[in-house]
């Protein structure tokens, strides 16, 4: 009895002692460490309904050399775009991204095989110290997207609504015209 107990008592030594070992250490492997996410929507200044075709692209970009050329931090893409407000979800690894990085989110939406919305500049900020941070971005409407729009007919209320059939009504027109208290629903055969 005494060698089980002992050889518990070693375990839960053991045990603890591993347990411990992992307390207070940091993870400096950075596919270990849990991303920080910036979430938000993406919302067009026109309205204009997108087809099935198009696409949502979502940038993550380090800016701090400027914009052209920028390296991708983190991408998104979506297609079929859906309407506007458009969701954006951006993960990254901060360890993997230099600290004196400034990060901006730009999106661009293409549709019939043109880019039709683009975020104008200043491109929305991300703070790299926060670990989950929400952003609006503007899209505005390019050339592309404002020439299709003209090239779509304007259509009335009127014009919306689908055409009704004349109807014929079989009943004769004095009984029509009398009021429902003064039939005689008795006369009709």
């Amino acid at each position: 009895m005494t060698v089980h107990s002992t050889r518990a008592a070693w375990l839960a030594v053991l045990f603890a002692a591993v347990v411990l070992a992992g307390c207070g250490q940091r993870v400096d492997d950075p596919t270990q460490q849990l991303p920080h996410v910036v979430r938000g929507m993406a919302i067009q200044d026109v309205q204009l309904t997108l087809s099935t075709g198009s696409r949502v692209v979502a940038e993550l970009l380090d800016v701090r050399a400027g914009i052209d050329d920028a390296p991708v931090i983190a991408r998104q893409e979506l297609s079929p775009a859906g309407q506007s407000p458009l969701p954006l979800e951006l993960r990254y690894r901060p360890a993997e991204v230099d600290p004196g990085v400034r990060l901006v989110v730009r999106v661009t939406v293409e549709d019939r095989g043109e880019v039709f919305f683009v975020t104008p500049e200043p491109l929305p900020e991300v703070d790299r110290q926060q670990s989950s941070e929400i952003v609006e971005v503007r899209l505005e409407a390019t050339d592309a997207a404002r020439a299709f729009l003209e090239s779509v007919p304007e259509e009335s209320p009127e014009d919306a609504l689908p055409e009704v059939p004349e109807f014929e009504s079989e009943v004769p027109d004095e009984l029509m015209e009398t009021p429902p208290d003064e039939l005689d629903l008795d006369a009709v055969p």
